[in-house]
């Protein structure tokens, strides 16, 4: 997973993020398993912005019980796997980004393309960090840092949030929890859904734009492997069930 220059990654129409895949079913749900009452329905408010009420009503009313079958299991691996540990590097990087005074991203000297590619690194880093950390770490920094809101809210584009996921992932220990190949892959798609529900702090657009990549991430890099091993209940290692399509 190599860093790719950000401008010249694809972004996402929102109107094409198919709402009915199982990949966005099961983000919608983990969120409303994961988050307060208070964002998940701000979460459902700025969904219903992007598409029309009554497509949202059955949403709401399916239940999905084999949904919240894998979102239940999903949010189990996330509770019980090995914690990251803490590095002491943490508070240091807090301030290694450089943002202006005035709220806004910082700016790059003129043709300095690397200076703008490793102020976004940094920016990435310090996400990683906060949500590798205990609690929620990147919520209070949101809530707290206005310039760091703005700042990553700019930022965040498809290409952006890929190297967010990349980078945690990448950094999940190997002597994780899992004893197998694919008990340690079903660890990382349960963390890549965990980190797009938290990064959906850091979504101020009206639609739910975080989802959308989140979406788009998971048929990339999961949705193929979990086809091959039968489907959610058998990748996660549910016992067996109608499997969720």
């Amino acid at each position: 997973m190599n860093l790719t220059n950000y401008s010249s990654m694809e972004e996402i129409p929102l109107e094409d993020v198919d709402r009915t895949s199982t990949e966005y079913r099961v983000l919608m749900a983990y969120a409303q398993r994961r988050l307060s009452a208070s964002k998940y329905w701000h979460l459902l408010e700025r969904e219903a912005k992007g598409q029309d009420g009554s497509s949202l009503g059955r949403e709401k009313r399916q239940g999905d019980s084999d949904i919240n079958v894998v979102v239940d299991r999903l949010a189990e691996i996330v509770d019980n796997s090995t914690p990251f540990p803490q590095r002491t590097g943490f508070k240091a990087l807090e301030h290694t980004l450089s943002l202006e005074a005035d709220g806004g991203c910082a700016t790059k000297p003129e043709n300095e393309d690397d200076v703008e590619k490793d102020e976004k690194e940094k920016l990435i880093k310090e996400i990683v960090a906060l949500l590798r950390a205990s609690g929620d770490k990147l919520q209070e920094k949101v809530q707290n840092d206005r310039t760091f809101f703005q700042c990553a809210s700019e930022l965040m584009s498809y290409g952006f949030f890929s190297r967010v996921a990349d980078q945690f992932l990448e950094e999940i220990p190997a002597d994780s929890t899992a004893d197998s190949e694919v008990q340690a892959q079903s660890i990382k798609v349960a963390f890549a859904i965990e980190v797009t529900t938290r990064l959906t702090a850091i979504d101020n657009h009206p639609m739910n734009t975080i989802l959308g990549f989140g979406t788009k991430y998971l048929k990339e890099n999961f949705s193929p492997w979990i086809h091959s091993q039968g489907g959610w209940g058998k990748a996660l290692g549910l016992p067996d069930q109608e499997e969720v399509e």
